[in-house]
């Protein structure tokens, strides 16, 4: 059983793998109309546009269309934070740096002149009432719409602080392009005001979907300030109405790609597919491939894109990746792969690549250590304070995580990422890796939102 021999057999098996017809279960029209809409970003302008005319409510909606197309798209920020010191801070920092119009919804009443806006809501300061939400979303609204936040884009502070003052905010037309909630472990609140806070955090970031972010704001000023910068140039996830996820996470070694994948694939409800998995499965039942894989480590070369490829389309072709969608976890590795399943039928809507320094993609991955007991992973610079010392002197270097190795992969990672971006061109969308786990998972999301879980308005 020869190499010759091999390559026959992988042919052979090649033959009888799924053709394209198998992944067509959905209607190729949805598909083509799914590519137009993100291609162009239609339903992103046509959100767009609605929330224009609501706010605008122009005599000629026709030709107030046409000049809104042709403006520049400027960005609108919420940002949120517990800590107001952290807040005005950050928002002083986002406001210079993007160069935004930075508002204070607590001050909205002092720019705004002699409205009848503000008339009205004098009648409420003057008794020392607190003037009505409604009132005060109305004068959000006019000071949004001056030239100054129309031609820069805007960052507002102070406002909504609550889900029912969001929902008001949003009917009257002002839908913000991103909404960050800065995360502090010190407040300054107290236990009751704090938990609050987070509770109606959470439905408003339930009601803002796709838009909202959490940033861990307790390190570095600048860094923070930066993280929230890049939240800007972010690609911003498909609105286009589309079937069940079909998308990739790659990464190169120590990105946390397996970690990020799983929970996603448990939040919703999809197949996670991993071809190494998929490839160690096939070697214990099935005789041949097991003999095949043999034969490429004593010659150290790598599985056949053939054989890993058609065991990655027979596993999507089945009922439950069709029924529920699935995310592929670290394939394709190269573009050839890329194309071996464009080949077969396979549409990759999304490929998420985390990017990670390579300093500390070697620090995480030579950092692990398992339990050869239970199989836990630890990493030396993380182990949990309840860790019993029984475990941790039983803990061991796993022979693939040495410095060598992973320089080797990750050296091979950055040989074939960008065929695998030229690949997927628009589909691929890069994003940082080097944040807290819950960070990235928030920023993976909306990559995997079906359109009626969008919440758009």
């Amino acid at each position: 059983f020869d190499s010759d021999s091999a390559r026959t057999l992988v042919q052979d098996r090649c033959l009888h793998m799924p053709e394209k017809s198998v992944m067509r279960d959905t209607p190729e029209l949805m598909d083509a109309a799914t590519a137009y809409c993100e291609k162009h970003r239609v339903f992103q302008m046509l959100e767009d546009l609605m929330s224009r005319l609501i706010v605008d409510k122009p005599d000629d909606p026709v030709d107030f269309l046409i000049s809104a197309l042709q403006s520049k798209r400027v960005h609108h920020v919420i940002l949120q934070c517990p800590d107001s010191v952290v807040l005005r801070e950050q928002a002083e920092r986002l406001a210079r740096a993007q160069d935004l119009v930075a508002l204070d919804a607590t001050a909205v009443f002092d720019n705004i002149g002699s409205s009848g806006v503000a008339a009205e809501a004098k009648t409420f300061t003057d008794k020392g009432e607190e003037v009505p939400v409604d009132i005060l979303v109305q004068a959000l609204t006019e000071r949004l719409l001056e030239d100054d936040c129309a031609a820069k884009g805007w960052l507002l502070t102070g406002f909504p602080e609550n889900i029912d003052q969001a929902r008001i905010f949003v009917s009257m037309g002002n839908i913000p392009t991103l909404v960050v909630n800065l995360d502090v472990v010190e407040s300054g609140l107290a236990d009751e005001e704090l938990a609050w806070y987070k509770r109606e955090h959470a439905q408003m970031a339930h009601l803002f979907a796709a838009h909202a972010y959490t940033v861990d704001a307790s390190g570095d000023a600048e860094e923070v300030a930066g993280r929230v910068s890049a939240l800007l140039g972010a690609p911003a996830p498909s609105r286009a109405p589309r079937p069940a996820p079909a998308a990739a996470i790659l990464g190169p070694p120590g990105a946390g790609t397996r970690e990020q994948a799983e929970r996603l694939a448990a939040k919703f409800n999809i197949i996670l597919v991993s071809a190494d998995d998929l490839l160690e499965a096939a070697m214990v039942h099935d005789p041949d491939v097991s003999k095949m894989a043999k034969i490429n480590r004593d010659m150290d070369a790598p599985v056949p894109d053939e054989l890993i490829c058609g065991l990655v389309v027979k596993r999507l072709a089945s009922e439950d990746c069709r029924r529920h969608g699935w995310l592929l976890e670290g394939f394709p590795r190269t573009s050839a792969q890329a194309e071996c399943l464009g080949d077969r039928g396979v549409v990759v809507r999304d490929v998420m690549v985390l990017e990670l320094d390579d300093a500390k993609a070697l620090a995480a991955v030579t950092g692990r250590r398992i339990d050869p007991v239970d199989g836990s992973l630890y990493h030396v610079d993380m182990l949990p304070a309840t860790l019993s010392a029984e475990v941790a002197g039983r803990l061991v270097h796993h022979p693939r995580d040495t410095k060598e190795i992973a320089e080797k992969r990750l050296a091979q990672w950055h040989a074939d990422k960008g065929g695998i971006i030229a690949h997927y061109g628009k589909k691929a969308h890069s994003l940082s890796a080097d944040a807290s786990v819950d960070e990235v998972f928030e920023r993976l999301s909306p990559f995997l939102l079906r359109m009626n879980e969008r919440h758009l308005l």
